[in-house]
């Protein structure tokens, strides 16, 4: 038998996920606006937050797409503290992306 759920059990369920990650907790959240975030043609609702306890730890109370953006800022926080971490994040991000590009610009070379 498929029952529909309502939009406050759906919403209920996504929130009660959390994942511990170096003593922090990575929490599911759903904002109760509309549109949380607008991100290259979507609009999203859901995302992560990190918390200790009830508090959201990350700069700016910046919520994250999902797990593995999560565990990456909690790293960055981590290596560099609250007061510098935007500029790494930023530099991690960046050398995050070059490194995707460059290993598939070698599997395209390779596969030609």
């Amino acid at each position: 038998m498929n029952q529909r759920i309502t939009e406050d059990e759906m919403r209920s369920r996504f929130e009660r996920g959390s994942h511990s990650y170096k003593g922090y907790e990575i929490k599911a959240k759903r904002d109760y606006a509309d549109v949380l975030a607008y991100d290259r043609g979507f609009y999203l609702r859901d995302g992560f937050v990190v918390t200790k306890g009830i508090v959201n730890v990350m700069p700016g109370a910046v919520w994250f797409n999902n797990l593995d953006a999560a565990r990456n800022a909690i790293d960055i926080l981590d290596a560099v503290g609250e007061a510098d971490f935007w500029p790494a994040y930023e530099r991690v991000k960046t050398a995050m992306e070059d490194a995707r590009q460059q290993a598939l610009a070698s599997l395209t070379n390779s596969c030609h």
